[in-house]
């Protein structure tokens, strides 16, 4: 699997109801657009299903080549004629490694957005063949693509690595020329380069698609009237965990912007209050392109500033994204900030209505 392009969305409601990816410089990759979420299809462009006989199945998956295309410019890819005894294939080969619990983090304990995704769409699947036996057409769930539903961060989280058996049994049963797709929360992706025929729905970001990173519901919190807020900007969370200092520097840029009672950087035990007395809330990535506090800060109806280095992994960035929330480099940091207290009331409270609006 190839490192990311640069992308642009990805999204969700009710942790998962739609994944979007649109990317730069070429309109055409509107195509990528992916729904998956509380229906019977997991790729609405891919709706275009001439179902007859299973061996004479005959399924578009020009949606497919051209995202995987974005990373791998030369594949070439198939509907297999056996898709549901395949799929079997792979649940059976990744079973010996599924004993993995639900991992936990900062006191919560899952469900992740991998478990969602095996849960609800596994769930669909046998629906689907009670409901048809043998009719039954893993394509009328999953468009083009034959999912791998495996809980990849629940095993790295508890062995610290993917198991090399892992990796042995992926290379073994997956084909060259077959598109697969899967949902992957770690900070470093899949971790399993060889995998080029599979599109990547990532929380963490390394993949294609990016979708939100969360750590269970947070609550709207209850706000002053943007005029009325005492600080222009905050970051509540670690100066440490992310890469080359950029939190630190981010830091940095914020004291030397602002007077000491115009923001707030680091912990704090009142920290979602701290937020809603904010105009803004700071955000930026972790180890991974993303942040749990993303989708904290959207939850909570706030504005997000998201805070990137190299490629900005946000949901629906340009459709969506920047209406409710700024994307800057933290190259560009130094300049917004100064520029932050010329934004007008009316910008900043229409982010926040549109906030609460996603959020709903």
């Amino acid at each position: 699997m190839a490192q990311a392009v640069e992308p642009k969305p990805g999204s969700n409601s009710k942790i998962l109801t739609g994944i979007v990816s649109l990317f730069p410089h070429s309109a055409d990759m509107v195509r990528c657009l992916l729904l998956v979420g509380l229906s019977y299809s997991v790729v609405s462009r891919c709706s275009a299903l001439r179902v007859e006989k299973r061996q004479s199945l005959s399924v578009d998956m020009s949606i497919a080549e051209d995202c995987l295309r974005l990373t791998t410019p030369s594949l070439k890819v198939e509907y297999p004629s056996d898709a549901n005894d395949h799929f079997d294939e792979i649940t059976k080969a990744l079973k010996p490694y599924d004993n993995c619990g639900v991992h936990s983090y900062a006191a919560y304990w899952g469900p992740w957005i991998e478990n969602h995704w095996i849960s609800h769409f596994g769930s669909l699947w046998s629906d689907e063949k009670q409901r048809l036996g043998e009719n039954a057409q893993l394509s009328t769930i999953f468009g083009p693509f034959i999912p791998i539903l495996f809980p990849f961060v629940d095993c790295w989280v508890q062995h610290g690595h993917n198991e090399e058996g892992l990796a042995r049994a992926l290379t073994d049963v997956l084909r060259p020329d077959v598109a697969y797709i899967t949902v992957s929360q770690n900070d470093v992706g899949l971790d399993l380069p060889f995998m080029q025929t599979v599109l990547v729905l990532s929380a963490g970001g390394y993949g294609h698609v990016p979708v939100p990173l969360m750590i269970g519901a947070k609550s709207v919190e209850k706000t002053a009237p943007m005029d009325q807020r005492g600080l222009l900007a905050s970051y509540l969370g670690s100066l440490i965990h992310a890469p080359h200092d950029m939190r630190q520097r981010l830091a940095q840029y914020m004291h030397r912007s602002f007077q000491p009672n115009q923001t707030f950087v680091g912990r704090s035990p009142t920290w979602e209050h701290i937020m809603a007395d904010s105009r803004v809330s700071l955000v930026p990535r972790g180890w991974g392109r993303s942040a749990f506090h993303l989708a904290e800060t959207v939850q909570m109806g706030l504005v997000p500033v998201y805070v990137y280095d190299d490629v900005p992994w946000v949901p629906y960035k340009d459709v969506l994204f920047e209406k409710l929330g700024y994307v800057v480099n933290i190259s560009e940091m130094d300049l917004f900030l100064q520029n932050l207290p010329s934004v007008s009331f009316a910008e900043l409270e229409a982010k926040e209505a549109m906030a609460l609006k996603v959020r709903d």
